[in-house]
Parts: C-alpha cells; sequence; structure tokens
C-alpha cells in the first residue's frame, strides 16, 4: 500500500496525466462502466463528515473520499483507493492536494473541447487552490497546441 501525503502527492501526477485519466473516466461513466454512491453528509456540533464512493469498473478500481471540517480548523480529505481484483488497498492519498488537481483536470477536459484559435488570456475568480489548478489546467490544453495562455489576475 502506498501513502501519498500532501508534500509527496505534488508532482506525482501532472495535470496532463490528470486531465486524460479524467477524460478516460468520463467515457467510462458515458458507457455505463461506472457506479457513483450519492454523498453521505453528517452534521456535528463542531463540525459535519462526507463520505463519497466510486466504483470504475473499466479500469479496475474503486474508492472512497472522505472529508470533514472542524470548526476553527478546517477541512480535511482523504482517499483511499483499491483493486476491483481482490479488494485491496492500494493507496491512502491526502484527499486535498487530489480534489484541487481533479477540479482543475475537470475544466482542462472541457476546454479541449472548445477550438481555441490565437492567443488566449483567462481571469480567475478566486485564489485558492483550486483555482491555481484550473489555471494550470487551460494553460496544459491551450500549449499543448502550441499556443499562449496568459493569465489575468
Amino acid at each position: 500500500m502506498l501513502l501519498l501525503e500532501m508534500d509527496r502527492l505534488e508532482g506525482v501526477l501532472t495535470m496532463r496525466a490528470a486531465i486524460d485519466l479524467l477524460e478516460m473516466a468520463a467515457l467510462h461513466e458515458d458507457a455505463g462502466d461506472t457506479v457513483v454512491s450519492p454523498r453521505l453528509n453528517t452534521g456535528f456540533d463542531t463540525g459535519w463528515m462526507r463520505i463519497l464512493f466510486a466504483v470504475d469498473k473499466a479500469s479496475g478500481y474503486f474508492a472512497t473520499k472522505s472529508y470533514h471540517m472542524i470548526q476553527n480548523v478546517g477541512v480535511r480529505y482523504v482517499v483511499s483507493l483499491y483493486t476491483l481484483k481482490d479488494g485491496a488497498l492500494v493507496a491512502l492519498i491526502d484527499g486535498r492536494a487530489i480534489t484541487d488537481l481533479r477540479t482543475g483536470a475537470a475544466s482542462g477536459v472541457v476546454a479541449r473541447k472548445v477550438p481555441i484559435k490565437g492567443p488566449v488570456e483567462i481571469g480567475i475568480i478566486g485564489s485558492g487552490y483550486q483555482a491555481r489548478t484550473q489555471l494550470v489546467a487551460f494553460n496544459d490544453v491551450v500549449t499543448s497546441d502550441s499556443q499562449q495562455c496568459a493569465a489575468v489576475a
């Protein structure tokens, strides 16, 4: 089993690879090869907990994502990845980095579907981690076609 903490996760999965994987997962979902549970949401006096579960039969994996918020502390995430073959736990992953990457990659999947001709300027409202990954994803898609992408703060 692999444990990927936040500092070890950054740089392991490139944005281009994340976009490719998310696009493939969308194709699997379209083909009916995925199962996604509804979110389980539970509140308590000082915060809340959410748990999600998904299976991608075509890839041979299933995963859980759980995240919680504690008042005056913030939100923390963990993703667990298992094989469908034998149910073995393959990895525990710090969920914030993978969630940020997936959010940006979703924009990259969509950007691949939009024909872009000439230079591009992108404005991002927000400055958090997910805003940054959105810009990285757009830049990856645009520059993969030998174009330039300029960020507008």
